[in-house]
């Protein structure tokens, strides 16, 4: 099938989701490199709690977790310099709890995800040809450049018989075929999908303005769409090379 249309299960952008992917991604390896048995490295969980305490870029993490739904409250605002003032905390409640692997080798499981939510993350190596913007496989043409490095985005359809992964990139409309691309299913190192807490705890902090942040932009309705990249606007800053 050819790009697939499903409701965004965090009711946002799922490119969203790239920057909270990226921010976790070296720790997560390194923690469970270190601390799991090979059998169990898929299985690693990261709670959002453990995140905002551990990695270095705060505000990133702080806008992706926004993006993706989440709700808290920053007791005090970060520097000018972007750094967190001393004796501020984080506080509040989130709808992403954390995020979970799904092993590579379970491609039907990865399918059905995306079949009844959208947002799988996933990470695959890439070379100074992804950046080309003129077709939707660049990294498949050439492959006679050296590899810069790992890639974070949002798979939002499938086509088996040509066994390739449609994704979002956060590079903006005019990368590739109008913000999409492709990327075969051995290509991929790594699944990944946000874990909800539990919908009860929701409403009443549903579009809930953090203070001393300027605002979103507004989202538009998911629910007859999918992750259609004209209906929902990145923040610039997320665009950039991972």
């Amino acid at each position: 099938m050819d790009r697939t249309s499903y409701p965004c299960s965090c009711g946002r952008n799922p490119s969203m989701c790239y920057a909270f992917i990226a921010a976790c991604e070296s720790r997560l390896r390194v923690e469970e490199i270190i601390h799991k048995p090979e059998n169990q490295r898929n299985l690693v969980e990261l709670d959002v709690d453990d995140l905002v305490k551990s990695v270095k870029d705060f505000d990133d993490v702080f806008w992706a977790l926004q993006y993706m739904g989440t709700v808290g409250v920053r007791s005090r605002p970060l520097s000018p310099t972007g750094d967190e003032i001393p004796g501020s905390e984080w506080t509040g409640r989130f709808k992403i709890k954390g995020i979970r692997r799904i092993p590579t080798t379970k491609i039907d499981e990865v399918k059905s995800y995306i079949q009844e939510h959208c947002g799988v993350l996933v990470t695959f190596p890439i070379n100074q040809d992804f950046y080309s913007r003129s077709v939707a496989m660049p990294y498949e043409r050439d492959r006679s450049t050296a590899d810069l490095g790992f890639h974070n985005v949002c798979l939002v359809g499938f086509e088996d018989r040509k066994r390739t992964w449609m994704f979002q990139n956060s590079f903006g409309a005019n990368w590739g075929d109008e913000g999409y691309g492709k990327i075969r299913y051995d290509r991929v190192v790594q699944y990944v999908v946000p874990i909800f807490m539990d919908e009860e705890i929701l409403p009443s902090y549903d579009n809930v303005q953090l203070p001393n942040d300027p605002a979103p932009h507004p989202v538009a309705s998911t629910s007859s769409s999918s992750c259609d990249a004209e209906q929902h606007q990145t923040r610039r800053r997320f665009g950039r090379r991972h």
